[in-house]
Formats: C-alpha cells, sequence, structure tokens
C-alpha cells in the first residue's frame, strides 16, 4: 500500500464507527468494501465477496493499494452513514451477526 493510501485509510478509520466491522461490529476491521464504502471484518467478507462480483469490491486495507475514487467514498460513505441508509427498517429486536 502506498505511503498516502495507508495514511488516508488511517485517517478514514479513526472516524467513529469505521474502528467497527459494519455488518458485525468485531472491532478492527481489516477490509473495506469498495462498492458501499464501508470497513468491515475479515470474516464478513467473505459473505460480501459471495456477492455478484463482490470479490472485485473487497479489499484488504493492509495489502492493496486504494483509488482516490475509493479513498472519497469511503469518506462520504463510512460505517454510520451507510448502516443509516440500509439499516433504517431493521426491527428492534434484529440481531447481529456474532463476530465470531
Amino acid at each position: 500500500m502506498s505511503n498516502t493510501s495507508a495514511t488516508n485509510i488511517s485517517e478514514l478509520l479513526s472516524i467513529p464507527g469505521n474502528n467497527i466491522c459494519a455488518d458485525c461490529h468485531a472491532s478492527n476491521p481489516k477490509c473495506v468494501s469498495t462498492r458501499y464504502g464501508i470497513f468491515i471484518c475479515q470474516n464478513c467478507s467473505k459473505y460480501h465477496q459471495s456477492l455478484i462480483n463482490g470479490h472485485e469490491c473487497i479489499k484488504s486495507i493492509d495489502n492493496n493499494s486504494f483509488t482516490s475514487y475509493n479513498l472519497d467514498l469511503l469518506k462520504r460513505v463510512g460505517n454510520e452513514n451507510s448502516n443509516k441508509y440500509y439499516e433504517y427498517s431493521l426491527p428492534s429486536n434484529f440481531k447481529r451477526p456474532d463476530p465470531n
């Protein structure tokens, strides 16, 4: 990963909500979905990869370089905004996937 990408990813991870997986809330997510602009853990990334063309949209934060478009999407969307949008109609008793 280039130094610029590493710096930007570190900054983006410091935004509230991005330090946990958008799906299961595991701490220290190690992947991003460049389709949805979210940070996810490695376990949840497997499910995202199973989506249509999902394998093309999942990147490890440690082993990939990110385009300015990828970084901008992560900055504009992020985990909190994404969850507000996609989870707005979940029932109050919704049980998140277990991080393990």
